[in-house]
């Protein structure tokens, strides 16, 4: 499972790469990314909620919390 995810990521970041714009591109980037988010939620997720301790669980989530945001949007519209 963690190799099929590592191969869905570094698959989404050529795609992403490209330099092309068209349309079959985008319907692929959305028709891969859809998959990979589904497989995430549904299993991997799952996986990792029932196969870890909580201790590795509250690791993960202070290195989470340790990533930089560098979403810092000037005009907040969703709040």
């Amino acid at each position: 499972m963690v190799r099929q995810a590592i191969a869905e990521h570094q698959r989404l970041r050529v795609l992403f790469m490209l330099d092309n714009d068209s349309v079959d591109t985008l319907d692929l980037i959305a028709a891969e990314l859809d998959h990979h988010i589904r497989f995430e939620e549904r299993v991997l997720f799952g996986e990792i909620q029932q196969r870890a301790t909580r201790e590795q669980l509250l690791l993960l989530d202070e290195i989470h919390q340790e990533i930089p945001d560098d979403n810092q949007w000037a005009d907040r519209f969703w709040e």
